[in-house]
């Protein structure tokens, strides 16, 4: 159990370690590495004005909604830095219209 437990936990520190830090240009790293700073450095903010605003707000409803919409913006920012790279890494799909023009492809994509 702790041998094949410990392979999987190594394979998928890797594959994060890939989708956040690229190897193949030292730019992107750069950037991604200041990116992923900020945003913990922004969450430590966060956590530390919650626990010294506690006599003033009522904590668990409020924790509950910033959590919340934190987990959304953090959700939506690694959604738009990865989008791009995982949609040129799938090949392209169509698809058939019918009644359209059944001998035209038209791309998925613009149908979202």
């Amino acid at each position: 159990f702790y041998y094949g437990m410990s392979r999987q936990l190594y394979r998928i520190t890797l594959t994060l370690r890939g989708m956040l830090l690229p190897d193949h240009s030292v730019s992107k790293c750069v950037t991604s590495l200041l990116l992923l700073t900020s945003t913990f450095s922004a969450y430590y903010v966060m956590a530390i004005s919650l626990q010294r605003l506690e006599r003033y707000i009522p904590l668990p409803h409020s924790i509950a909604g910033i959590s919340i919409l934190c987990g959304m913006l953090l959700y939506q920012t690694i959604m738009d830095a990865s989008w791009i790279a995982y949609r040129t890494s799938s090949p392209p799909s169509t698809m058939l219209i019918p009644g359209v023009n059944d001998a035209v492809l038209i791309p998925a994509l613009t149908l979202r």
